[in-house]
């Protein structure tokens, strides 16, 4: 079993970037919500990310790329985490996780066509 044990990006300012843009509350910085989100099923760590942030909406999801852009910092989205195949973990400390479990609402219903959009984590609740 391999264990990365990496220092993410420091006086980079992303944290904060992140939390004006965001809210405070939807960023992760502690030891234990980034070293979660480095890890799946696989039992592999490749990288510990310097932050985890949960945004609301796609919008947020566009400003949060554009803030990791900005600061030269890499992003990875995660699901449920539940992969085996290290598709959605960071490779570098020097990036962000983009935890979808907020957007989890239902987009729109096409009744004729019986087809529906919807964020990433709606599980079919309307």
């Amino acid at each position: 079993m391999s264990r990365a044990v990496s220092v993410p990006a420091q006086g980079t300012g992303v944290e904060d970037a992140l939390a004006r843009t965001i809210g405070a509350e939807h960023v992760s910085t502690g030891n234990t919500a980034r070293r979660f989100a480095a890890a799946d099923f696989s039992d592999r760590m490749l990288a510990v990310p310097a932050a985890v942030v949960r945004p609301g909406s796609t919008e947020y999801v566009a400003v949060v790329l554009r803030i990791c852009r900005d600061h030269g910092l890499s992003a990875t989205v995660r699901g449920g985490g539940m992969s085996y195949t290290l598709a959605h973990l960071p490779s570098t400390p020097d990036s962000v996780v983009i935890d979808v479990a907020r957007l989890d609402r239902i987009v729109e219903v096409n009744r004729p066509t019986a087809m529906w959009s919807s964020n990433p984590e709606s599980r079919g609740r309307s």
